[in-house]
This record gives structure tokens, sequence and C-alpha cells, in this order.
């Protein structure tokens, strides 16, 4: 029986929050000055697809669909879903890419499959920013609901150069997704945001609070200026390098932490990283999917463990940088 969650209602306090960006202009230029950059995979077995892939199928196509009739340029590297579903989205506009890893080193296919296609999506065309969205998050690129576009608030603030990579925030804290995700995603962004200003500090880096902005990290959208920031992603190799007892160690970080190591180096490497406030609503039908599925719900904690991990390593690393 699926349970219909209202959400938790966490409401952040304003000096978490300082320095964060509310910008709702709207341009029809950064539009075509946009490439969304996506990777997927959803096989068929017996010619069937699971029921997590066929939802999640569906979803992707449906963002695809409304990037095509926004006038935005999406470009998706496959990693072997079924035919039938690589025709339908070329058909909606689509520029599929195969996944060749062979140029991209990196510890895992998940962290090398992403810099393949924001490599080629920086390569495509003129485009200025490059927006990473994973593929079901169909609403962020246009709702029924909003009446504006969170890409197009979000994307403004690259097009403006007013920062070199943007991570939107979430305005509902979170309440359209499932409870177990709600309290893991905040937890999450709040750690890190308290770790890497306690760093600076200490450091004696710059203003904690300038530098390190509170940045709803597990929301997933990067939006990367192609000149300034997309150079932050590419170079990241899948991993986190420790000397430790006088030997060094390597330690695979290459799966979520693709998208989250480069952003930390960025802050820390004096970029200009901002975050926004976007109305985004999840999808309905994920959210009841999961919402309950011990198989979700164990992911979700997997990802927070692996992912804080990740950025206490990350700081021991950039601290052995900065004292050698």
């Amino acid at each position: 029986m699926k349970t219909n969650y209202l959400g938790a209602r966490v409401g952040l306090p304003r000096e978490l929050l300082a320095g964060e960006l509310s910008f709702y202009r709207y341009s029809s230029e950064l539009i075509k000055d946009t490439v969304i950059a996506t990777t997927t995979m959803y096989p068929e077995k017996d010619g069937k697809m699971d029921a997590a892939s066929e939802l999640r199928s569906r979803l992707a196509l449906e963002k695809i669909r409304k990037a095509a009739e926004l006038g935005c340029d999406i470009v998706v590297l496959d990693g072997g879903s079924s035919a039938g579903w690589r025709t339908k989205a070329r058909d909606l506009g689509a520029v599929l890419v195969d996944e060749n890893l062979s140029d991209y080193p990196g510890r895992h296919v998940m962290g090398r499959g992403r810099r393949q296609i924001l490599d080629f999506a920086g390569n495509y065309g003129k485009h200025k920013i490059i927006a990473w969205i994973e593929p079901e998050k169909h609403p962020f690129i246009t709702s029924e609901q909003l009446s504006i576009s969170p890409l197009g608030v979000a994307a403004m603030v690259v097009y403006e150069e007013l920062a070199d990579i943007v991570i939107p925030r979430r305005k509902d804290g979170l309440q359209s997704y499932p409870l177990q995700q709600q309290f893991e995603e905040l937890l999450g962004s709040v750690h890190v945001t308290e770790q890497m200003r306690s760093f600076v500090e200490r450091h004696k880096l710059g203003n904690p609070l300038h530098m390190v902005p509170y940045l709803d990290l597990w929301i997933g959208p990067r939006i990367i200026s192609k000149e300034k920031g997309l150079q932050e992603f590419l170079d990241y190799k899948g991993e986190i390098r420790l000397s430790e007892d006088g030997k060094e160690v390597s330690y695979p970080h290459d799966q979520w932490e693709s998208v989250f190591v480069p952003v930390w180096n960025a802050m820390l490497e004096g970029k200009d990283v901002k975050s926004v406030v976007v109305d985004y609503i999840h999808p309905r039908d994920q959210t009841e999917f999961e919402s309950g599925n011990l198989v979700f719900n164990q992911k979700r904690i997997d990802q927070l463990v692996k992912l804080l991990t990740t950025n206490e390593r990350f700081l021991r690393s950039y601290e052995q940088r900065l004292t050698n």
C-alpha cells in the first residue's frame, strides 16, 4: 500500500542561507545558449523493462519532450537502453551519444560516463551554459504547476555571469519527495556546508560565508559555465588521494561523487559557486513508487554515507595539498 507523504517542513535558518540569490528574470536567449547533458540506461530483459526502469524511462522521455518544446538542446549518453526507447528519444529531439569511456579515466562507469557527456556537451554547438540534469527530472525543465522554468531561473545566473557554477535550491524544502529522502538530503547538504565552512575558517582561506554558500547539493542539477566551470568536472579523475602512514592511498569516489567533488574543489579554489532558489516539484509517480520502498531507502542511506565520507576525505586531501 502506498503512503502519501506530505513532507517534513524543515525550515533552514537564515544564517545558513546567507548570500543566496533570488533571481527571477528570464530571457529566451539563454535557452539558445544552454545545452542539457544527461546519461541513461533502460535495458530490457526478455523484451521487458523492470518496473523501476519502465517508470524512469517514461519520465526521461517526458524530459526530452519538454526540452525540445522549450527550444533547448539535449544530449544524452546512453549506456544500453532498449532500441525502442532510443528511437523514441531521437524522435523527440535528443542527440544520443553511445557510451565510449576509453578516453575518460576514472574509477567507475557512472563518473566516466558523466565526464564523457559533459565533454561532448561542451563541444556541441556554441552553447555557453551546460546543464547537467538527471534524466527523470522533467519538472526542472517546465511544469504545468509553475509559471517559470526552474532551469531558466538557474541558468540566468550563469548567463548574466554572476556565477561559474549554480546549484539550485528547492524552495519547498523537499516536500514533494519521499519522507526518508527529505531528511537524508537535508542532513547531507547541511553537514557538508558546515564542514566546508569550518575548513575555510580554520585554514584562513577567506570568508566562509562567501566561499561556501549553502548548497542544496543533493538536488542533482548543476548549471555550469562552459568557459569558467566545466573544466572542474572534466579534470576530476574519480579518486581521492591521501598520504597515510607515509604511503599514498587512492580511494575510489566516482559515482555520485563525480558531480560533488568538482563543486567542493571549485569553491576552495575561489570559483564563483552560487545557490539560487527555484520552485521544483518532484514527479509524483516517482515519489509514490519510491516511498516506503526498502531498496530505495537503502540506496539513499548508502549514498549519504558514501558522500559524507567522500567530503571528509576530500578535505583531508586538500589540507595535505595546502601543507605540502
